[in-house]
């Protein structure tokens, strides 16, 4: 999202972060950053353990570098192969995303 930026004269790229809970913990948290960097996240999760979901952005490696935080990985880049290649490869394109869907 564009936000101001008192020492330029036009906006800079921030980031809104959001997290979700889980079935044991209903929330969402919404956390400004004025940047992309794996700060905010980091210190968000300071003390955070458990199983996380999130894009492959390579600033997230840290956060599970320590053990304490489990990577659980998101199906979307590869769904979105499968469902592209509906045109030329439908049989098992169809059969991919079938299974992703029961994942």
């Amino acid at each position: 999202m564009p936000a101001q930026d008192k020492t330029r004269n036009k906006t800079r790229l921030a980031r809104v972060w959001v997290y979700v809970g889980d079935d044991n913990h209903s929330y969402t948290v919404f956390d400004f950053t004025p940047t992309r960097s794996r700060d905010g996240p980091v210190a968000f999760l300071d003390s955070f353990n458990g199983y996380l979901q999130a894009d492959a952005y390579s600033g997230y490696d840290v956060l599970y570098a320590t053990g304490k935080v489990i990577e659980v990985a998101c199906w979307a880049h590869a769904r979105r192969k499968f469902h592209e290649s509906r045109e030329t490869d439908p049989a098992r394109a169809h059969a991919a995303l079938a299974m992703i869907r029961l994942l």
